[in-house]
């Protein structure tokens, strides 16, 4: 019988934004101050259940992930493939200023793969780049356990893999609330075959271990 090992990874949202309410993907706003505080809990912990931090390259993760591999001693590593979905033309832009195309927006939020934000990464480009990104995920996870500090659609995403949602419709994404700052906390076994992989914790505040 193959000897079976026992990871755990972290998903970690970054916290609230210092930006007015907008769709933020490719930009990059800081965090606000409440939005650093949210996580003082996980920098007050004595250690973290962690081996590796993969973190996306936007600013307002980098500023959580890097003082805690700083303070833990641990190593990071910045994944462009961890970054939020790029919301094309109205990226970034507040919602005040897109009062005249807030029927499109509903409509994309309603149905994201059949209505796409104009010049915006498609839904299922960004799926195949977070299941692909995903399963490098789990190959590394046999050695090491990991936290990822990312955003809330691909904290989505990859729970839609583990729950075998389907990932195409909106109501999937307005349903399941990835709150700021807040953290969920899988389980993995690693034998023969498939990892096996258990939700201990989903998306609670505020994050600590």
């Amino acid at each position: 019988m193959a000897d079976i090992t026992q990871r755990h990874i972290g998903l970690l949202r970054h916290g609230s934004l210092d930006a007015a309410p907008a769709l933020y993907g490719r930009s990059d706003p800081p965090l606000s101050t409440e939005g650093w505080q949210a996580f003082s809990a996980l920098f007050e912990a004595q250690q973290l259940p962690w081996q590796r931090i993969l973190c996306s390259p936007r600013l307002r993760c980098r500023q959580v992930a890097e003082p805690l591999a700083q303070k833990f001693n641990l190593p990071l590593e910045i994944w462009p493939e961890l970054a939020e979905m790029d919301f094309g033309r109205w990226d970034g832009i507040p919602y005040d200023e897109l009062v005249a195309e807030w029927p499109r927006l509903e409509r994309f939020w309603s149905d994201p793969l059949r209505f796409p934000l104009p010049e915006a990464e498609p839904l299922s480009d960004f799926h195949a780049r977070i299941s692909q990104a995903w399963e490098r995920v789990l190959t590394l996870s046999q050695q090491q356990s990991l936290l990822l500090v990312t955003h809330g659609g691909v904290i989505r995403l990859i729970l839609a893999q583990l729950l075998h949602a389907d990932w195409r419709r909106g109501d999937f994404y307005q349903r399941l609330n990835i709150p700021y700052a807040s953290l969920t906390q899988l389980d993995i076994w690693h034998g023969e075959g498939q990892p096996a992989l258990q939700i201990r914790q989903l998306a609670a505040l505020p994050a600590e271990v």
